[in-house]
């Protein structure tokens, strides 16, 4: 903290410097080129309604939060919201060790929510 507020008040004036410092600070603490071993693919298919199914390769002991809005990207206003989400009703699923988590979502003709499938396969 001492450190930025020294730099700040000593070579933060030079705009072209804190430009530079600026775009080194994002790439090392915000954007990670470090690749994740959980792979993810989606599927969706519309027939009579809509089945969107998520397949989660590889999840560590964790709890996956599903049903709900959680973005942990920044965002530059967060006083927007769409009425749905007020509305969702979220749940846990808790991977208890390395596993594969299928998860099967399925609309009706008109959009309305059917029940959601869950399935977890160990490694």
């Amino acid at each position: 903290m001492v450190g930025s507020r020294l730099f700040q008040l000593t070579l933060g004036c030079y705009s072209l410097l804190s430009r530079v410092v600026k775009n080194v600070l994002r790439d090392v603490v915000i954007k990670s080129d470090k690749k994740s071993a959980i792979r993810f693919v989606r599927d969706v298919v519309i027939n009579n309604g809509l089945t969107v199914t998520d397949v989660i390769v590889n999840v560590p002991p964790s709890k996956i939060l599903l049903g709900m809005k959680a973005s942990y990207n920044m965002v530059p206003s967060s006083k927007y919201f769409h009425p749905l989400e007020l509305a969702s009703q979220p749940f846990e699923l808790l991977v208890r060790e390395r596993s594969t988590v299928k998860i099967i979502r399925r609309f009706d003709n008109v959009g309305k929510s059917l029940p959601v499938e869950v399935q977890v396969t160990r490694k």
